[in-house]
């Protein structure tokens, strides 16, 4: 259970989220979209509103965690925690998804999930694009600098 204990440990506070116009307000979310589109970002803001010691994120894209030790022990590390909320960012549904009071999950495919609220997040749209970046106060040019991306 060291890696489950590692990311227990992780602390997401020191990443600079700005708002977008979707938010995770529901105990069972289920968040899908293309690369890039904020779908972690999303997660980590809702997640910095809890205690530390609450929450455990897992982020499947992470090289360095081992899927067979999480299966294994996640059930039983959540209980003796007492983890309330359980993010499984980039999920490939491997296995059957926890016990949780609280769950959110995301993956780049839509998948039907009872009882879960589901989030289409797409990328950036230009008036949030704006937002980001009041550094360039030409609309123009940060039309331009949009559209590149």
């Amino acid at each position: 259970m060291n890696i489950l204990d590692f990311l227990y440990e992780q602390d997401l506070k020191k990443i600079n989220y700005l708002d977008r116009k979707v938010s995770i307000n529901s105990p069972k979310t289920f968040i899908y979209g293309t690369k890039k589109s904020g779908k972690s970002y999303l997660i980590y803001d809702y997640l910095n509103r809890l205690s530390k010691k609450e929450y455990l994120y897992i982020d499947f894209n992470d090289e360095r965690i081992d899927k067979n030790e999480i299966k294994k022990h996640l059930s039983s590390f959540l209980k003796e925690k007492g983890i309330k909320t359980l993010a499984l960012d980039n999920f490939d549904f491997s296995f059957e998804i926890p016990t949780c009071e609280r769950l959110i999950i995301s993956c780049e495919k839509y998948k039907e999930l009872k009882d879960f609220l589901q989030i289409h997040l797409f990328p950036l749209d230009f008036e949030e694009f704006i937002s980001f970046y009041k550094k360039y106060s030409n609309p123009q040019s940060m039309f331009n600098i949009f559209a590149k991306i």
